[in-house]
């Protein structure tokens, strides 16, 4: 059966989420006939600053160029390993589809396990030693590229659906969306214009006080930092140590 109403689902979501300011979780099911939804409570990712917040001297504004969106996939059937093998099935059959897509892209896959840790296989093996299990899903990350001046989610929330509304699902698999969030795919190639205004306000500093000071900078090649702005938007920054000394 096809998922044919799963970009509803997710825009229905994504619309209560801009209306109550929380996350919601759209379950996506097979069975009898249709998918239903869901809510369940994952943590807010991307959170509004408000306008009258003081940003951090030394940032820039920088739009999200890629989207994320977290699903899990489980089955409902008994026997251990045959379920493992239909979740593998299910993964295979979306990971060959996203390297035939040129929106949508697999980035990672991790194995959930109750009462135990998860970790990190590759899609064509996650479920060997399946007798050990007794319960497992396979949680994978989609990626899309985030393109133009005015980057949505909502955007990639249709891209997700189109892709999701390829494939046909067993009776025995439910997908459910957990999260969806954008990010800067590239944040280092904006350090040398942050690191440019540091060295802009230390010189305006030192041309105005002349000899009679130095300065001792550190930190410039630190980690960067950011600060949500939008759902697509961030604020980007260095926060460097800067001494002032009396020469």
């Amino acid at each position: 059966m096809m998922i044919n109403r799963s970009l509803i689902l997710i825009f229905a979501v994504v619309v209560m989420v801009a209306c109550s300011g929380r996350t919601g979780s759209t379950l996506l099911n097979s069975r009898e006939g249709e998918p239903t939804i869901t809510p369940t409570p994952p943590k807010l990712e991307n959170i509004q600053v408000s306008q009258t917040s003081v940003l951090p001297p030394y940032g820039l504004r920088v739009k999200a160029d890629v989207a994320s969106l977290k699903l899990r996939v489980t089955s409902s059937e008994e026997d251990t390993q045959a379920r493992l093998i239909t979740i593998q099935t299910v993964v295979d059959d979306i990971t060959k589809l996203a390297d035939k897509s040129d929106a949508v892209a697999v980035q990672s896959l991790s194995v959930s396990q109750i009462g135990a840790s998860s970790a990190e296989r590759e899609a064509s093996s996650y479920y060997y030693d399946s007798q050990s299990y007794d319960s497992a899903s396979a949680i994978l990350m989609l990626t899309t590229t985030l393109a133009g001046d005015n980057p949505s989610v909502l955007e990639s929330l249709i891209t997700f659906g189109d892709f999701l509304n390829t494939f046909t699902l067993p009776e025995t698999v439910t997908i459910s969306t957990l999260s969806i969030e954008t990010r800067i795919s590239d944040p280092e190639i904006y350090r040398h214009q942050l690191i440019e205004q540091v060295y802009q306000e230390v010189e305006a500093l030192q041309a105005a006080r002349g000899d009679t000071v130095t300065f001792e900078i550190n930190g410039l090649y630190s980690g960067l930092k950011s600060l949500p702005l939008t759902d697509s938007e961030y604020y980007l920054y260095l926060d460097p140590s800067i001494v002032v000394k009396d020469s």
